[in-house]
This record gives C-alpha cells, structure tokens and sequence, in this order.
C-alpha cells in the first residue's frame, strides 16, 4: 500500500473468513519490520483474526529513507500508520485492534491524534489499542540510534570494508577490531550526545 506522501510500504496481510477484528501490528524503531513482530502469529492464528504487519518506512521491503535521514525520523512515519488503517479497511469491514511495540506507539498514537483532530478518527472501526514497551521520553529514544549503528550498521559494514564479502568474518569480530573501537570511543558518544 502507499501512503499519503507516497511511500511504498510492505507488509504481510493474512484474510480470514468472517473475521472477528483485524490486528494492525505497528513496529518499533528497529528492526521496523514485519520479522520483528512475527512472534505474535501463533497467539492469533486461530483463524478468526486478520492480521497485518508491515515494514516501517525505510525498513524491510518498504521505500524511503530510513538510516540516510535520521534527522527526518519520526517526521512523517505517522503516514504509515494512516495508510495501514485504510489499507485493512479496504480488505475487510472487521473492526481494527492495533498492536505496538516501542516508537510504533508514538507513531500510532499520533497518527491517531491527527485523525482525530482532522476529524476522520470515526471514519475508522477502531476498536481497542496495546502500547507494548512504547517509549516513555525522548531522552530514553536518544539512545536507540547509537545503539543500532553499534551493534548492527557499524559491524556489518566494518566486516565488509576491513575483511571483504567473500571472507566469513561476521560482525561479532568486527567488533574485536581496532577500527570499531576508535569509531566506537569518538564516533558513538556524539551520536548519543545528540
């Protein structure tokens, strides 16, 4: 589905017959993807609710920017939330549960707020909501991006520069290595600084 500024979002959408609700499943910040939140499958897979989980922008299988603009994070990600709810409107008229987990929440809860101050929440059979680990202050969602470039981005890419693809270092070794400790003492305190 695409949302109102055009982005391509990904997700898995499962249809059930004469549904009982359909369960928006929001993720949080990383990994942002619909993976990231299929350990909820089995405890609703009885068959009477549809389910849809997506790829946060920038994430997974959806377009726009993600790592590239992290200054822009959070700006229009509310977008997905919106084109999600109309995407499992269009497929069926079940009402809407919506599942978070971490900065998903805010993204859903303002989503949900500009609805209902634009005047379109009722337009929605929304009929319940889970906050599950949302962020509880910007201070505390400060650190989320320093701690995804150090355990993830910088390893990865570290590995590949230092080693080259064809070598199997993985990125636990990497992260043995010089390079990532000087990044790691001068690169990772200013990112958590800002």
């Amino acid at each position: 589905f695409t949302t109102e500024d055009g982005v391509e979002i990904a997700g898995l959408y499962k249809k059930v017959p004469h549904a009982r609700a359909t369960i928006l499943f929001c993720g949080g910040f990383y990994p942002g993807q619909k993976e990231g939140m299929i350990s909820y499958y089995p405890y609703f897979n009885d068959g009477t609710y549809n389910m849809l989980f997506y790829d946060a922008r920038g994430h997974g299988e959806s377009k726009g920017k993600f790592l590239s603009a992290l200054e822009q994070y959070g700006k229009h990600d509310y977008k997905d939330v919106i084109a999600a709810l109309d995407f499992a409107q269009q497929q069926s008229s079940a009402p809407i549960f919506l599942h978070t987990i971490c900065i998903g929440s805010f993204h859903t809860v303002r989503a949900l707020s500009i609805l209902k101050d634009e005047g379109r929440i009722n337009d929605y059979p929304i009929i319940g909501m889970v906050i599950d680990s949302g962020i509880t202050s910007l201070r505390s969602a400060m650190k989320i991006p320093a701690m995804h470039i150090r355990e993830k981005v910088l390893p990865g890419y570290l590995a590949n520069m230092l080693y080259g693809t064809s070598n199997k270092i993985t990125k636990k070794n990497a992260q043995v290595s010089l390079p990532f400790y000087l990044i790691d003492y001068t690169l990772i305190p200013l990112i958590n600084g800002w």
